[in-house]
């Protein structure tokens, strides 16, 4: 069985945009598009393996693996 967030992917999108703090040099370097990031969801719902697969660069990795060790169970 698939491992599901919370309420779904809409919830998990609405978790990560109210989680999420561009850093600084990311504003300022004006950088935007979308980065990508695989984990993997346990049997008890834990995230482990968190790697960034498309990056954006400018701090934007290190935030977006925070966000998602933030993340509640699956």
């Amino acid at each position: 069985e698939k491992a599901q967030f919370p309420g779904g992917d809409e919830a998990f999108t609405k978790f990560v945009a109210k989680n999420i703090r561009i850093p600084y040099a990311a504003q300022k370097a004006g950088v935007s598009g979308v980065a990508y990031v695989r984990f993997i969801v346990d049997t008890e719902g834990n995230i482990s393996n968190i790697e960034v697969v498309k990056s954006l660069g400018y701090g934007t990795d290190e935030e977006i693996i925070r966000v998602v060790k933030k993340s509640p169970k699956w």
